[in-house]
Order: structure tokens, then C-alpha cells, then sequence
């Protein structure tokens, strides 16, 4: 392990601290922890919420079909997509 020092703001301690003392460990071990979990994410297109596909294809019209196509091409453009594009 690496020694290190870091600087939270009053919040983020406060947050640190009471989880630390209600599971009975160090302030470190729970940031470990923290970094651990967030390191096991996902990046990139798989870790973005569903929520952010609201509004990508603005047609009343798009069949299943098709859907996939035009999901694909609108994340790729980070723009509303069109049928017919």
C-alpha cells in the first residue's frame, strides 16, 4: 500500500466518518472501499443511466425494428435521431 494525504471538504469527511464508526472501520478502509467500487465500474457507453436515452429519437413512428439502428447511431452522434437519417 501507498501512504498518502488527502483533503475532503467538511461534508465529505462527516460521510467517511459515521460510515467508518457504524461498520466499525478505519477512515481508510472505507475509502479503499469507495475507490474499489467505483474502479469496478463500467466506463463508457454501458455504465451511462437508462434516463440518458430519454429524447435520443424523437419519432412517434419508430418500429422495434428499426429502433436499435437508430438508438445506436444517436448515442454515437450524442444527438436526437431522426428516422430516415
Amino acid at each position: 500500500m501507498t501512504r498518502t494525504q488527502i483533503s475532503l471538504e467538511t461534508s465529505q469527511y462527516d460521510f467517511v466518518k459515521s460510515d467508518a464508526l457504524a461498520r466499525g472501520l478505519s477512515i481508510s478502509a472505507v475509502l479503499r472501499e469507495l475507490i474499489a467500487e467505483r474502479m469496478a465500474m463500467p466506463s463508457g457507453l454501458e455504465a451511462r443511466p437508462v434516463s440518458v436515452l430519454a429524447g435520443l429519437i424523437q419519432d412517434g413512428t419508430v418500429t422495434g425494428a428499426e429502433h436499435d439502428r437508430l438508438l445506436a447511431a444517436a448515442l454515437a452522434r450524442e444527438q436526437p435521431a431522426v428516422p430516415g437519417e
